[in-house]
Order: structure tokens, then C-alpha cells, then sequence
């Protein structure tokens, strides 16, 4: 689920020995998860200079500029001393749900080898699949990709991709877009 971020309040630990510890921070979104793809793009939300120094005390920090994304990332980004570790109680994160045209239960459904033989909508380089699924899911004609890893990954969102028009290629994979299954009530 794609979120547009609106503001993320932050608390504080409520001891006063590691009430310093909460300084000089960046706020970064990501459409991919960062831990699983390391490259994937940040897109910064705010970078707060400065400390939260009051014990149980709350910082309310409003995204610089509108950002999208899925996954949040704070990270401390001016360590004082080796024993200085970003130290937070809870964080609450408020946005709204970006409307997409797989908002109702659809799957992506892999060919490897293979790509569809229909004339790209858009191409685009991307750093992994994730991203070329990210890209087609804000694309509102896109019902499928291929994806060609190497020498580059090389991504083509297309329009009206079926079935029938997969053709074997061994340096590309193809994804399609399947509605799920709705069980009857």
C-alpha cells in the first residue's frame, strides 16, 4: 500500500540518560523495503538538526515536500561519540492512502525466460523488479513488464499484455497482472 506521508510524531524515552539521544535525524521513504533492497531509492521526508532533549517529550515533524512511499527510515546522521545511538520510544506515522489501480486484491505472476512481444507504453531503467512493479502500479494503463537484468536492468511498462503474447527470450522475465479469486458469500 502506497501512502502519501501528511507528518510522523516521535517520542522520546522517558529517562533522562538517554534523553539526548534523540538529534540530528533523517526521515527517508522508500516503495521498496531498504533491508531487503539496499539500492532502492530514498526519498527524504525531513531532516530534523538539533535535539530532543526533555525525558517522554514528543517531536511532531511534517514532511518538507509531499512523499510517497511504503517503508519509513530513521536514521541518526551525526553521531557524537562511539556510545551515541539514535534512541526513540515510539514513532506514530500519519498519511493517506494513494489510490492505485491494484487497490482491489490482483497478484503478479513471474515468466522467466520469456517476454511479451507488445510495444512498450515506457521504458525505464530501474534497480530491481520491485521497482519495475512499483513503476507499473502508478502507471493507471500498465497490466504488465518485462524486466531485462543485464547489462542494465532495463524495465518496459506495458498496456493490454496477455498471455498469448509471451515469446521465449532468455535475457528477460515477464510479469502479468492476475485478478485474485473472489469466494462467494
Amino acid at each position: 500500500m502506497l501512502l502519501s506521508i501528511s507528518y510522523f510524531i516521535l517520542w522520546l524515552v522517558g529517562d533522562t540518560k538517554t534523553a539526548e539521544r534523540l538529534h540530528d535525524f533523517s526521515i527517508d521513504l522508500y516503495d521498496e523495503d531498504p533491508s531487503l533492497y539496499p539500492l532502492s531509492a530514498s526519498k527524504l521526508c525531513y531532516f530534523y538538526s538539533g535535539s530532543v532533549t526533555t525525558p517522554g517529550a514528543t517531536a511532531t515533524v511534517a514532511c518538507s515536500r509531499p512523499v510517497t512511499g511504503r517503508f519509513v527510515r530513521i536514521s541518526g546522521r551525526n553521531k557524537l561519540n562511539y556510545d551515541d545511538m539514535l534512541t526513540m520510544c515510539d514513532i506514530q506515522v500519519f498519511g493517506v492512502r494513494m489510490n492505485t489501480h491494484f487497490n482491489s486484491c490482483a497478484s503478479l505472476v513471474q515468466y522467466k525466460r520469456k517476454q511479451f512481444n507488445t510495444t512498450p507504453t515506457k521504458t525505464i531503467t530501474v534497480d530491481s523488479p520491485a521497482s519495475c512493479a512499483s513503476e507499473c502500479e502508478r502507471w493507471e494503463t500498465c497490466t504488465g513488464f518485462n524486466i531485462r537484468h543485464l547489462p542494465d536492468a532495463t524495465c518496459e511498462l506495458l498496456q493490454g499484455a496477455t498471455i498469448d503474447s509471451l515469446q521465449s527470450n532468455p535475457t528477460w522475465d515477464s510479469y502479468l497482472y492476475h485478478p485474485c479469486f473472489n469466494v462467494c458469500e
